[in-house]
């Protein structure tokens, strides 16, 4: 929730540019005259006028369309641009509206008005907006072409416009704004892609193509599911986690060209996923430079009974410690009403994240304090100096219930993957409006980690496939946009979630 002090840091300029087009509405005549631009004054020296024009208008109607335009606007992109965002893309437009009105169009008497560089904003803010938002920017820029083309065909803008504002709107500085807006637009376009690469999971792994090297780095990239704490263990956190993925990044992108290391270690691969994910993790542990890898899955037994097995020991070459890493990767859908951990069940029912939650809290990372597993340690020269658990995957939450509600437990990591699910009727009962660029895809075992990008249906080829090969279990939707994952979600036999 937002409080007065973020308020402030993000719509301080906004308010303050919004203020002074009302405020200098109200000035005399004869001080609104030093603030428009014409050209004999701003060279003989009165470059203020460049900008001050900016914010002055022919009358109260004129005022009132550009301060809610540019309020409209601030507001729909507010997510993009932060307060400094702001400032600079409006005075880089103002100054090519300013400029462009003094350079290009001479025979011009006087030039008031914002709506210049309302349209540099716009186009700078949609660019940006392209990387969240691509449903909305492309909506502005389709209303950006659609009145270019009008204003050009019909000699400019509308009569009723002029009539409204008192006076000639000049269209040439819609056109010097919006060619301007565009440089900035494409410089903070490129960094926040640049940044979003490095942050969101889901576009980190888009820049690999093979399905093993886009599974590593979702193991590596992804949030953690569990969140645990104490004396004895902790939780790699979620930016540890972006930390290690974005450190490995060159070795990912060397193995993107050439995989062949990856697909020895991994072939022949278990189908089971938490083996699978294992054998990813041992192979990072190998190649990367921190960590060592001291031993995997070594086997503790008595009496030729397993009492357990280390998943991982390794050495932190950066602390000069040892360490027992304990991980897992699950799956589970939230049965309603969802009420802790014990409410989240994996899609075939034998599993549930508090027993899986306990096991590996009081059992798995506990188990270098036992005497026969100490023993073992002692005898290969291992003395355990901390104990870490790395858990990840997805919870999916049911349809009509509110994810950000239902995520506070203490176990769970804040950021951890959340998604949704339904029954079939209720997925039969959605009436979706056909989206440009928009497939769906039935993800099989080896795309719960990463999206492998295979060809997808529209909505309604979607409905007929499900309902065709969904038997007893739920299966995994992921809808892309573009070709670029945006969703996903499981879809349950009607009577799935029925049982206790």
């Amino acid at each position: 929730m937002l409080n007065k002090s973020s308020l402030l840091s993000q719509w301080w300029f906004t308010c303050l540019l919004l203020i002074s087009i009302l405020a200098l509405n109200a000035l005399p005549p004869d001080i609104e005259a030093m603030l428009d631009l014409r050209h004999h004054p701003v060279s003989n020296g009165e470059w203020w006028r460049i900008y001050s024009s900016q914010i002055s208008h022919l009358s109260f109607n004129h005022t009132l369309l550009n301060f809610a335009g540019y309020a409209f606007i601030a507001f729909s992109f507010r997510e993009e641009i932060s307060a400094k965002r702001e400032i600079f893309i409006t005075f880089i437009s103002m100054s090519g509206v300013g400029l462009g009105i003094y350079i290009f169009n001479p025979d011009m008497y006087s030039y008031v008005g914002l709506s210049g560089a309302i349209y540099g904003v716009l186009i700078a803010f949609v660019i940006i907006g392209i990387n969240r938002t691509p449903g909305l920017s492309i909506l502005f820029l389709g209303f950006i072409v659609a009145k270019f083309i009008f204003e050009h065909f019909n000699g400019g803008a509308a009569s009723e416009t002029e009539q409204f504002i008192g006076g000639k709107v000049a269209t040439d500085s819609h056109l010097y704004g919006a060619l301007t807006g565009i440089l900035p637009g494409l410089y903070f376009f490129q960094k926040d892609r640049q940044r979003l690469s490095l942050d969101q999971t889901e576009r980190f792994i888009t820049q690999f193509k093979h399905p093993y090297v886009k599974d590593l780095a979702w193991a590596l990239h992804s949030a953690p599911l569990l969140s645990v704490n104490t004396d004895e263990v902790s939780s790699f956190t979620n930016k540890e986690c972006k930390v290690l993925a974005i450190e490995f990044l060159p070795t990912l992108i060397e193995l993107d060209k050439n995989p062949s290391s990856l697909i020895e270690y991994l072939e022949p691969e278990n189908h089971r996923l938490g083996i699978y994910f294992e054998k990813l993790l041992a192979f990072w542990i190998e190649h990367n430079d921190r960590y060592s890898l001291i031993a995997k899955g070594l086997k503790v037994e008595k009496d030729k009974r397993t009492l357990g097995e280390f998943d991982f020991i390794v050495f932190d070459n950066e602390l000069k410690k040892t360490l027992h890493w304990e991980v897992a990767m699950k799956f589970y859908l939230g049965i309603p009403p969802i009420q802790g951990l014990e409410s989240f069940y994996g899609p075939n029912k034998h599993d549930r994240l508090d027993i899986k939650t306990k096991h590996l809290t009081e059992k798995q990372i506990q188990l270098s304090s036992n005497p026969d597993a100490s023993k073992v340690l002692s005898e290969k020269g291992i003395q355990v100096d901390s104990k870490a658990l790395i858990v990840k995957g997805r919870l999916f939450y049911p349809d009509k219930i509110s994810m950000s509600k239902t995520a506070n437990w203490s176990s769970l990591a804040p950021s951890h993957l959340k998604h949704h699910w339904l029954t079939l009727d209720d997925f039969e009962q959605i009436s979706l409006i056909p989206t440009l660029g928009k497939k769906f895809h039935i993800a099989e075992r080896n795309e719960w980690m990463a999206d492998k990008e295979s060809k997808g249906f529209d909505y309604r080829t979607l409905k007929h496939v499900v309902r065709n090969s969904l038997k007893d279990k739920p299966i995994m939707i992921i809808e892309r946009t573009f070709n670029r994952e945006t969703k996903r979600f499981f879809i349950t036999p009607n009577e799935w979630c029925s049982f206790t």
